[in-house]
Formats: structure tokens, sequence, C-alpha cells
């Protein structure tokens, strides 16, 4: 039973699903955080 079968109040993540969404978002976190550096290290700043 996945995550798309059936009611999801009634069938909840269970353990394989949970990872792959938390996963995905350290995956996010990790790319945000390296554009931001990328960003703050190439950027020049003009006064």
């Amino acid at each position: 039973m996945g995550i798309l079968s059936g009611n999801p109040k009634d069938e909840p993540m269970h353990y394989g699903e949970i990872f792959s969404v938390w996963q995905a978002s350290m995956v996010a976190k990790g790319a945000v955080s390296c554009y931001q550096a990328f960003l703050n290290h190439t950027l020049e700043t003009k006064t």
C-alpha cells in the first residue's frame, strides 16, 4: 500500500516513504545552502 492508493488518512506513509521525503528535503536544503554561498562569494557589492 503506497501513499497514493486509497485514503491517505487510512494509510499513513511507511518508513521507506518517510525516508525518501526526508532525503529529498535534505538535498533541497543543501542545494539552497550551496547556491546562497555561491551568490555571497561571487557577487560584488556596489555602493
